[in-house]
């Protein structure tokens, strides 16, 4: 149909601008097979239907002054039953991008704060933040809030995200952050 003919070129488009200028793509098999590949991560993602698929292992973050591990830093990983292993830079992006990071993320917070507790008692946790989520108004209430329904104090945690989440919004993500100190929680620049 010509509505698929379109979408078919504009994927294309997406994968001429994403290897440089003065490029030509064909939609070809590979294109097709990414294609579907990302129809079926967004459905996935927009059903929340992943939430129990995501699994929390941790990182140990290595103090320098004492040389031993002080916190345990949780990474998402996905194992998908339809199509495999999909990449925390891949679902993650795409979370941000259909706008359903929000309850991702706390889903995968609260599963790293359950998991937390079998770990060693002088060890704090390092979880990482949407760069979206942190401009949000009352993203720092809302995570304090998280936290104080799981039982989990604010002083064992420290939140990361990337330098992009101040891009969008310096004075909101700035204020946001401001709240998760002031109650306790350290911040850290990826």
């Amino acid at each position: 149909s010509e509505g698929e003919f379109l979408r078919q070129a504009d994927c294309a488009l997406y994968g001429v601008k994403a290897s440089g200028r003065g490029t030509w793509k064909l939609y070809d098999m590979a294109l097709y097979e990414r294609d579907q590949r990302l129809g079926t991560l967004e459905r996935l993602l927009i059903d929340r239907k992943v939430h129990p698929e995501i699994n929390i292992e941790f990182q140990p973050i290595f103090s320098l002054a004492t040389g031993g591990v002080a916190y345990a830093e949780a990474l998402a990983r996905w194992t998908s039953e339809e199509i495999g292993e999909v990449p925390p830079s891949e679902f993650i992006q795409l979370a941000e991008t259909l706008g359903s990071v929000g309850p991702l993320n706390d889903a995968l917070l609260r599963k790293a704060i359950s998991k937390f507790y079998a770990l060693p008692a002088d060890l704090s946790l390092s979880f990482n933040l949407s760069a979206l989520q942190i401009n949000h108004h009352g993203a720092g209430d809302h995570f304090l809030q998280l936290l104080a329904a799981e039982g989990f104090p604010a002083n064992r945690i420290m939140f990361e995200m990337t330098e992009t989440a101040f891009l969008s919004n310096l004075p909101r993500a700035k204020r946001e952050l401001d709240t998760l100190r002031q109650a306790g929680c350290l911040i850290a620049l990826d």
